[in-house]
């Protein structure tokens, strides 16, 4: 077990959740989760299960997260077995000049439980908190 590139590739999952949300996509997004996974977003909600979390981001990258931009900055990997892993990253969004949300900027501490299968690292669970920016 290299543990070099287990680190690369759950660094690797977390930069293509970055341009999934930069660039408003959904369906790559979703790509990226368990078909069973339940997340809890930043408003409180549990989703459960990829299609009503991809049905849930759709809604709001073309609604309330319309062109908001996201930094996710990894602040702890931890390797439970071979094959899970939970990681923490500071997500911080920048909204559009135009834009409806908390001023234009807000932060977030996002955990994401990963596991690994046939297709690579996805993740299982995941929790977005707000924080002070």
């Amino acid at each position: 077990m290299n543990l070099d590139n287990i680190h690369s590739d759950l660094m690797a999952v977390v930069e293509r959740y970055e341009r999934a949300f930069d660039d408003g996509d959904a369906d790559a997004m979703i790509g990226l989760f368990t078909p069973d996974t339940v997340f809890v977003n930043v408003a409180g909600n549990l989703v459960r299960g990829a299609e009503d979390l991809h049905r849930a981001q759709k809604s709001v990258f073309e609604g309330p997260l319309r062109g908001v931009r996201a930094t996710f900055t990894v602040e702890n990997v931890a390797l439970l077995a071979r094959d899970v892993a939970v990681v923490h990253a500071r997500q911080e969004n920048t909204w559009p000049a135009e834009g409806t949300g908390p001023g234009t900027r807000s932060a977030s501490v996002i955990v994401f439980v990963m596991t690994r299968d046939e297709q690579g690292w996805r993740i299982r669970t995941g929790q977005n908190t707000p924080v002070a920016a």
